[in-house]
């Protein structure tokens, strides 16, 4: 019996120490995920006038890894998703001026035709989405070697 209650206790250690290298393979994994997204999302504003940061948190539910991508520019999402075609108004003043072709227009409206969405988050996630399966050969080796020993 006692011999028993020994194995019965040594495999529950294993199994502890397992879900602890899971749980570190995980953390491994997310810090890779964020640290590329960053990359990317980084490389794609390097030249944009103002300055863009981006927060990247994640959720994991049951079985479902959500990233939650944050950004300080909402030209950024403009552009990420489009925009609808819609009508540009000045708030600051009376009238709206810009310049085409050398000369400069004044006007009290302009119809803008909506922005391609370049769906830059998209194409990411999806490279990123190739990369998981790497997440369980890093689980299933820390597994591995526990139970080998």
């Amino acid at each position: 019996m006692k011999i028993l209650g020994i194995n019965r206790l040594n495999r529950l250690k294993n199994n502890a120490e397992i879900q602890r290298q899971m749980d570190l393979a995980w953390r491994d994994f997310i810090d890779e995920v964020r640290e590329r997204l960053l990359n990317d999302l980084e490389e794609i504003t390097r030249h944009w006038r103002t300055p863009t940061k981006f927060e990247i948190d994640y959720e994991i539910k049951g079985t479902t890894f959500l990233i939650v991508i944050r950004c300080s520019n909402p030209v950024f999402n403009y552009l990420d998703q489009g925009t609808q075609p819609h009508l540009i108004t000045p708030v600051n003043a009376k009238v709206l001026r810009f310049v085409v072709d050398g000369r400069v227009i004044y006007t009290r409206e302009v119809q803008h035709p909506g922005t391609e969405a370049r769906e830059w988050t998209a194409q990411i996630a999806l490279a990123v989405s190739d990369d998981m399966p790497r997440l369980y050969q890093t689980t299933e080796a820390a597994q591995v070697q526990i139970l080998g020993g």
